[in-house]
């Protein structure tokens, strides 16, 4: 927790426990009970098929929000950019589900929840990479002091996976 406050603060950002924060923490809660739930459903089922049930169970929560949001998503659906993107973001979520669930189904889940959790030096090197190289796609600031920063921040994330697991 606190390598993650520390990757997305430097001097300028004040910590503030928001709305956000706490959505935050209910949305943990839910990955962990989901993980754990995963893990008890891949002791009786191989993982392509705990992977397909949760695809159907995500499709049918879906339908009531599509049904309440309609007008909102028609108006998204015209702005191809928009189509494309969301369904490249969710054809990458979907495959790292898919591989998290395999991973589940032969290793420890806390184990596997703390190292999924390293995607965080993941953002960082796409982040700098895209604002590097594409800046009309994303601007970070990017200098010596805040790449050690967030280094920094990443190295004390890894510190707590390595307690987790131990």
């Amino acid at each position: 927790v606190c390598g993650a406050v520390l990757i997305s603060s430097n001097k300028k950002t004040k910590i503030i426990f928001d709305k956000g924060f706490f959505f935050a923490i209910i949305a943990a809660i839910f990955y962990a009970v989901s993980s754990i739930m995963m893990k008890y459903s891949l002791d009786f089922a191989n993982y392509w098929t705990v992977f397909s049930y949760q695809r159907i169970g995500a499709f049918l929560s879906a339908i009531p929000f599509i049904f309440i949001m309609r007008k909102e998503l028609m108006h998204f659906v015209k702005n191809k950019k928009i189509v494309t993107l969301s369904s490249l973001s969710e054809l990458s979520n979907l495959i790292g589900v898919f591989l998290a669930t395999i991973a589940l189904s032969v290793g420890f889940v806390s184990l596997i929840g703390a190292l999924i959790h390293i995607q965080d030096l993941f953002v960082l090197f796409f982040t700098m990479t895209l604002s590097i190289f594409y800046p009309n796609i994303l601007s970070e600031e990017i200098n010596k002091k805040i790449v050690m920063w967030k280094v920094i921040a990443i190295l004390v994330m890894f510190t707590g996976i390595m307690l987790v697991t131990m």
